[in-house]
């Protein structure tokens, strides 16, 4: 009897042995996946900041590199600021057409302040007037003629001489948005 107890202690211990170690093995690898499942999500957080980060530095780079384009395109709108150096560049195109352009009105027009109307009065021979709107046309920035209309002026008072009444809008204009025209009914 006492060999059977012997054994059976020996067994029993065995056994109960195996069922701790059984329990500290699977208690390791739970620990471990577990681990492992936060050492990913670490990895994928850490990869995706440094995407991130790897994004802005592109950015960074593309804005400036195209600060030089970004320039001349900035060139090609007026602000409130430059509405009288904008004005003046019209005028001096008389100048250069040998007509005489007087400005008549100016508005800002638009839901945004965008459009800016300057209304003039040209005169000159047929050829300088025309000459003017052609350099009018072909300034730097987006122009058009909304109205315009020409009458050869009587002879009584220079024998060549035209009037064009225009009303040339600059597109390209930046307005102040919180400027707004209230009309009166």
């Amino acid at each position: 009897m006492n060999r059977y107890s012997t054994t059976w202690r020996v067994t029993y211990f065995a056994g109960v042995s195996a069922i701790v170690i059984f329990a500290v093995y699977g208690f390791a690898v739970f620990f471990l996946f577990q681990n492992i499942e936060q050492s990913a999500l670490l990895s994928g957080e850490i990869t995706e900041q440094t995407q991130t980060e790897e994004h802005l530095r592109l950015l960074k780079n593309n804005i400036q590199g195209t600060e030089e384009e970004r320039a001349k395109i900035e060139a090609r709108f007026v602000s409130e600021d430059g509405m009288v150096s904008f004005i003046e560049q019209v005028e001096s195109l008389g100048e250069v057409s040998s007509s005489k352009v007087v400005l008549r009105s100016v508005s800002i027009e638009g839901e945004k302040n965008e459009a800016l109307k300057l209304e003039l009065s040209i005169t000159g021979s047929f050829s300088e007037v025309f000459h003017f709107m052609a350099l009018a046309e072909h300034l730097p920035f987006q122009v058009s003629f909304v109205k315009m209309s020409m009458l050869k002026l009587p002879k009584d008072t220079k024998s060549n001489e035209w009037e064009a009444l225009a009303t040339l809008t600059l597109h390209s204009f930046r307005g102040s948005a919180e400027r707004v025209d209230k009309k009166t009914p």
